[in-house]
């Protein structure tokens, strides 16, 4: 069994959670596309808040050059075009025709505020949801970690003992009679000396930087590295190759 196989028959969850930044980008994504339709919508209203009162406006105005029209043609007809009732229907044609374009220019201020309110109530909506939605991003990523952490927590437990129980098991006068290739000498240091590496690494990640799993994944990787990385006498070596050999006919 080469050191990839055996590595990849452990199966460690490698999981590793979110980092800030692209728990906030999953959050805006869930959002954004109803909240750019949403403001879409708001636009394309304000363009025709414009569109309509600018119709109202012109039609008043036309309206009111009418009036004004008539009553001076009315009173050229009647000889009163310098009358002082002729300049007071005139005056009251033109305060009217005033007031109307007020009264138009006054309802497009309170479509545009009102539009303004929901543009703004839309905005908090939006940010509201992503900040809810960053609280459940984080538990998951919090869920996932912790259940890696517990995996590989008892995995590396269960080879832990299962290297304390080989420590004591004699000097290697019993191998196995499986028919699988066990690594042996150099090959079986190697192997440890990764697994030795794997610890630190898969524990860190798993913890998330707790100094418990800190403290927890050290250990490992001291202990390891003492039964493992002994190469420097055949004693060593041998206890090597007896405990990874246990190791893979548990795995197998």
């Amino acid at each position: 069994m080469t050191e990839a196989e055996l590595l990849k028959k452990l199966q460690f969850d490698n999981y590793t959670a979110a980092s800030d930044e692209a728990i906030a980008e999953e959050a805006r994504n869930r959002y954004a596309a109803s909240h750019a339709a949403n403001l879409a919508s708001l636009e394309a209203e304000g363009t025709s808040i414009n569109t309509n009162y600018d119709r109202q406006r012109d039609a008043a105005s036309e309206a009111t050059s009418r009036n004004l029209s008539a009553q001076r043609l009315n009173a050229i007809r009647n000889g009163m075009q310098r009358s002082s009732y002729n300049n007071a229907t005139l005056g009251k044609i033109q305060t009217e025709g005033d007031k109307t374009l007020n009264d138009i220019e006054q309802n497009r201020t309170d479509a545009w505020n009102s539009l303004a309110a929901r543009r703004t109530a839309e905005d908090q909506t939006y940010e509201a949801n992503v900040l809810a939605a960053i609280d459940d991003i984080r538990n998951r990523e919090y869920t996932r970690a912790q259940n890696a952490m517990t995996t590989n927590n008892n995995l590396w437990l269960a080879l832990y003992n299962l290297m304390q129980q080989g420590s004591g098991g004699g000097g290697g006068s019993s191998r196995s009679s499986s028919k699988t290739v066990y690594p042996s000498g150099s090959d079986a240091i190697a192997v440890g000396s990764a697994l030795t590496n794997s610890v630190g690494n898969m524990m860190r990640n798993a913890a998330q930087q707790t100094l418990a799993g800190v403290n927890f994944a050290d250990n490992l990787m001291k202990s390891f590295g003492t039964k493992y990385a002994q190469n420097q006498n055949p004693g060593g070596q041998r206890t090597a190759e007896e405990k990874l050999s246990s190791l893979v006919r548990l795995l197998d």
